[in-house]
């Protein structure tokens, strides 16, 4: 999911979610967040490709015995990051979501997916020896939490600080949902 749709929907123009995501993004994430739009969408996207790639990959290589000994440690610790950064994104568009839309269903998927990546970690913690892990990998794993944290907590103070209102927002999001509309309808 994380690769296919949430990543390359906000990357490649062809996708079929791009023209919505762009459009939130360049309408409420953004302006919510008091960034550009464009920048977010990407850095995002990025993520969540990589993240996608790395939990398609690093598990079944594992398995399959595929990736080379000398670079398991650093693919489970890869791995061990990947989520972390999925569940601090995944955060904030729990966050975002429950602001703008104030209902459960609209953010019921963002529990099902950290619920999910939490127990994800949970098992690659328990799975991950990591005595073999060398020390810069494990400065990057010890690091890379609070890198993700920060970047949310930061996020959201910047948002309070430089981000539109409720009320703005919330005439945009109106906005998106005639739009989403339009385009769906369109598309048949």
């Amino acid at each position: 999911l994380f690769l296919a749709i949430a990543g390359l929907g906000k990357l490649l123009p062809g996708h079929p979610m791009y023209n919505v995501l762009v459009l939130t993004f360049d309408k409420a994430i953004g302006p919510f967040f008091g960034l550009p739009a464009t920048l977010l969408r990407l850095i995002i996207g990025l993520a969540e490709l990589s993240a996608g790639l790395v939990f398609l990959v690093v598990p079944w290589g594992l398995y399959m015995l595929v990736i080379p000994p000398g670079l398991e440690a650093a693919s489970e610790a890869l791995l061990l990051c990947a989520i972390l950064g999925m569940l601090a994104i995944m955060t904030g568009a729990i966050v975002f979501n429950w602001i703008t839309e104030r209902q459960l269903s609209k953010i019921a998927p963002y529990i099902v997916f950290i619920t999910l990546l939490s127990i994800f970690f949970y098992i690659e913690v328990g799975l991950t020896d990591f005595q073999r892990i060398p020390e810069g990998w494990m400065l990057f794993i010890y690091y890379f939490p609070a890198f993700c944290s920060s970047g949310t907590v930061i996020s959201f103070l910047w948002a309070c600080t430089f981000g539109v209102g409720i009320e703005e927002l919330n005439h945009r999001m109106e906005e998106i949902h005639s739009m989403r509309e339009q385009l769906l309808s369109e598309k048949k």
